[in-house]
């Protein structure tokens, strides 16, 4: 590595020694625009995921467009289907240990 005076050099030199460490540590970075909802960095992601942090981002960036609304909307439906499903758990349990065919009901 160099050592001298020009910004864009320690910028550079600071890259390798991140990516070494986060090569490393076997972990990614990420950073989050809150504001505007978007991924706008994701570092390593190919030795932990093995895809490149471009491809997440490119994938993720729909996302951002979701407005609260819709986020809540999905939200509230996914809860009303795990709900269901926790329901007919429970029902399929009873079935189970009643060892009652469920069509066979009279």
């Amino acid at each position: 590595m160099r050592i001298d005076n020009n910004y864009e050099n320690q910028l550079e030199d600071y890259k390798i020694r991140l990516d070494i460490a986060l090569k490393a540590a076997n972990v990614c970075v990420f950073e989050v625009d809150i504001v505007n909802q978007l991924y706008t960095v994701f570092e390593n992601s190919e030795d932990i995921f093995g895809v490149p942090g471009e491809k997440i981002l490119n994938d993720v960036r729909k996302y951002s467009q979701f407005t609260l609304k819709i986020i809540k909307k999905q939200y509230h439906f996914i809860f009303h289907i795990l709900m269901i499903m926790k329901s007919l758990i429970k029902l399929f349990n009873l079935f189970f240990k009643a060892k009652v065919h469920p069509m066979k009901l009279e």
